[in-house]
């Protein structure tokens, strides 16, 4: 049994059609429009969609434009006359799964509704083949952070240590020298158990959207992959500008948008996954381009005395708020996208990775992700670089 959404003007067509196939064990819901099927598609998520081409106000084509964004999995089967096939092939081309002409044959359609139920099923059990990869490779990101995030800190007690040792054994030892020495330990400890917690709330999956403020996520993504930044000699900004034409701090440490403008409603922990993924990438771009000796203009060169690790890596960051819609844009000086690839690194298995670096899936489903937000990405050279661009048109929301 499966829900199955009938859509068009004519209600002839759909009482027969609905009759057909609630006898076949379907549960059927109809809609006269497509404002009205966007509508009943958004609460209900149909399993299949029965379109009509031809219908007044938004026709088929646009309907299914708009379908589309909401879910793209879902099969669309286009109801068409005799004499609009060519338009129904371009349905097609706009991601319909097939159409059937009317008069529909019946057994056809039912045939043609159950193989796009099992393309779909396989399409999602796909998906979320892929999310887990996705979040497999993050993971191993992940560990990689704190490990860097670990290492100084654990250097300073391992120094703190020997050196109560030290001061034991000359005599030195006195309670405030000690408390100072507990205090120090204490702190970085504090600082590692900050760095767990983090990453466990990280990893925690939000299962229902709620507000979040982009700055703070950003951030929180920031603090995970400082000390790996700072090590390779990678610069880090924030820049923020909303529609008031209030320009933020630029510093790392600002406080949430004082405005309360830089506010979204989504799945934060997976927004946060999103710019870990970006933020990586351009990382290892201006790593590779320094180990290719690739610089650009006003760049320190590569030599013996100097080194390659002298080329100052920059990953800027900028939110930007206008009216009704939300930007990050994420550019780096890492050389930018090789154009052989760059009308395909949102698909799946596409890396511009050397060896096994790369997956090829962390584009696709932060792809994935911000589309279910609402949002879209999208991606373009700049300089000698790279841009990332997330855009939240929706859900666009106040903190309380």
């Amino acid at each position: 049994m499966y829900k199955i959404l009938i859509v068009d003007d004519d209600s002839q067509v759909r009482f027969s059609l609905g009759m057909i196939l609630r006898r076949a064990g379907h549960v059927v819901m109809e809609a006269s429009n497509g404002n009205e099927a966007i509508d009943i598609f958004s609460n209900e998520r149909p399993c299949v969609v029965l379109l009509d081409l031809m219908m007044p106000g938004i026709d088929g084509i646009e309907t299914l434009k708009e379908l589309q964004k909401i879910d793209s999995l879902v099969p669309v089967i286009m109801i068409t006359g005799y004499g609009d096939v060519s338009t129904a092939v371009d349905a097609i081309k706009h991601g319909a799964y097939d159409f059937t002409l009317k008069p529909t044959d019946i057994n056809r359609l039912l045939i043609t509704i159950h193989k796009a139920i099992e393309k779909q099923d396989l399409e999602r059990q796909n998906q979320k083949l892929l999310i887990q990869q996705s979040k497999l490779a993050t993971l191993g990101e992940m560990i990689g952070s704190i490990a860097h995030q670990w290492k100084q800190p654990l250097s300073s007690i391992n120094l703190i240590i020997q050196d109560l040792e030290d001061a034991y054994a000359n005599g030195e030892m006195n309670k405030e020298y000690l408390d100072d020495s507990v205090k120090s330990i204490l702190e970085q400890t504090r600082y590692m158990s900050e760095t767990i917690g983090d990453f466990r709330q990280f990893f925690k999956p939000d299962k229902e959207k709620k507000s979040f403020d982009i700055l703070k996520s950003i951030r929180e993504v920031y603090s995970l992959i400082e000390r790996q930044l700072r090590s390779l000699n990678i610069a880090f900004s924030i820049h923020c500008r909303c529609d008031k034409k209030t320009e933020c701090d630029a510093l790392i440490n600002l406080k949430p948008c004082e405005h309360n403008y830089m506010a979204i409603k989504g799945y934060p922990n997976e927004f946060k996954q999103v710019v870990l993924n970006i933020v990586n990438n351009a990382r290892d771009a201006i790593v590779d381009r320094r180990t290719e000796g690739k610089i650009g203009k006003n760049e320190i060169g590569c030599s013996v005395a100097i080194g390659c690790q002298a080329i100052k890596g920059n990953i800027k960051i900028q939110v930007e708020k206008q009216a009704g819609s939300i930007r990050v844009a994420v550019n780096d000086n890492g050389g930018g996208i090789p154009e052989s690839v760059i009308d395909k690194i949102f698909e799946p298995y596409i890396t511009t990775k050397q060896g096994d670096k790369g997956t090829g899936i962390g584009l696709y489903m932060s792809k994935v992700i911000i589309k279910n937000m609402g949002g879209r990405l999208f991606a373009h050279n700049i300089g000698n670089g790279a841009m990332f661009t997330i855009e939240f048109f929706s859900d666009i929301a106040e903190l309380s």
